[in-house]
């Protein structure tokens, strides 16, 4: 299930996560001479610890190995860390193609042997409009020789400024699906946008357009996407109540199509949902289903358990958490996901292991008890940290 979020542009994490409640992706970037980011302050030690999160930087010899080594252990969220977000535009400092390629080599390699290396991943930010404008080829900044150190490609895309139409979503992510496809890599979109065409005095047709472009995302399993509020995409500061309507729908799980301005009628469609109906499905603990802890309140989406020497087992604990106020998630399943799956197993009472275990219903506002997940390590195995995503789903909301 894709995530949806925001960048939160010039306002702070908190002051967005009131403005779209249930956000579960977030987008933030650091620009030249900022650094990284701190998990101590400021943006994101906002940032609710079960949300994804893709973090950027544009500072070259900022000390990564240093800034993991001080990930907090219970941040949890997949977190997707990018040098130089968008390198083509080659203005402000941007790196030539071999010097970007050259960097990421240098990344990917120092990073490699890092013992919290499994609790990020890596990759680029490309942008959409130049990958398929003006001939470029994306290859031009593709660090090929540590390809297998990528772990996902990002990108930044918007329906054309200016124009008289929205553009196609099919027609925007055509070129992530072709580089996924030909990488074998995992995508997500960092940014995404667009402001109202002059026709569109409402909104209402944008909404359309943001409706389908989620969809689009959705369909194609983009890890995330995250809408850019900054400039004439500023949802908040342009005043644009209707598509911030249709952005917290999405944010919730519901990017079902708003109703047609042009077809306002429409009152037998049976796929059009209820005004506040909840989704009907979930993934990987969504917004209102959660992973939770043990001992400690708060989401979580991966478990780690250090190293595990070969021969031996280790285990650890979480729960499932309904965050919806009114609904009962039915038919709750869970399995697991992530390094060395095959050696993962899942327990309700700590003595038998499976696969997947069957939840059952969760009601509204409750915790499930503690489930446990034993990692086994071959004895013909080499000791390695590990790290795993446990995945959520369900029948329906009831």
């Amino acid at each position: 299930m894709t995530r949806f979020g925001w960048c939160n542009g010039s306002r702070s994490v908190t002051q967005m996560v009131t403005e779209y409640p249930g956000t579960s992706a977030v987008r933030l970037f650091r620009g030249s001479g900022q650094g990284l980011h701190s998990w101590t302050s400021g943006s994101v030690s906002q940032v609710p610890l079960g949300v994804h999160m893709s973090l950027s930087y544009k500072d070259w010899g900022s000390d990564v190995s240093a800034w993991l080594d001080a990930m907090p252990s219970n941040r949890q969220g997949t977190v997707i860390l990018t040098y130089h977000h968008e390198p083509e535009q080659q203005d402000g400092g941007d790196p030539t193609p071999a010097v970007f390629i050259e960097r990421w080599e240098e990344l990917a390699t120092e990073l490699a042997s890092h013992p919290r290396r499994s609790w990020i991943r890596l990759g680029p930010i490309y942008t959409q409009y130049w990958a398929t404008h003006g001939g470029h080829d994306w290859h031009d900044f593709w660090p090929e020789d540590v390809a297998d150190d990528i772990d996902v490609i990002g990108w930044d895309v918007y329906s054309s400024h200016g124009g008289s139409v929205y553009d196609d979503p099919e027609d925007l992510i055509e070129i992530m699906l072709e580089v996924a496809a030909e990488t074998g890599k995992p995508w997500f979109v960092g940014e995404w946008g667009t402001e109202r065409i002059p026709s569109d005095t409402t909104g209402s047709v944008a909404a359309v357009w943001m409706a389908e472009m989620a969809a689009a995302m959705s369909d194609n399993d983009a890890l995330m996407g995250c809408w850019f509020h900054v400039g004439g995409d500023d949802l908040i500061t342009e005043g644009r109540t209707v598509e911030i309507e249709a952005l917290r729908e999405i944010i919730l799980g519901d990017s079902s199509d708003p109703e047609d301005p042009e077809d306002p009628e429409d009152p037998e469609d049976p796929e059009d949902p209820e005004p506040g109906e909840e989704p009907a499905s979930t993934a990987e603990g969504d917004a209102l289903l959660s992973l939770w802890g043990v001992g400690v309140e708060a989401a979580i989406t991966r478990l780690d358990w250090g190293v595990v020497t070969p021969g031996s087992s280790a285990d650890t604990q979480f729960r499932i958490r309904n965050q919806s106020t009114t609904y009962t998630a039915s038919e709750v399943t869970v399995a697991v996901s992530g390094t060395n799956a095959a050696d993962l197993y899942l327990s309700t009472d700590g003595t038998a292991f499976t696969a997947s275990i069957d939840v059952g219903d969760i009601a509204p506002e409750a915790t499930t008890g503690v489930f446990t997940v034993r990692r086994v390590t071959p004895s013909d195995t080499e000791p390695s940290a590990g790290s795993a995503t446990l995945l959520v789903q369900l029948n329906a909301w009831t």
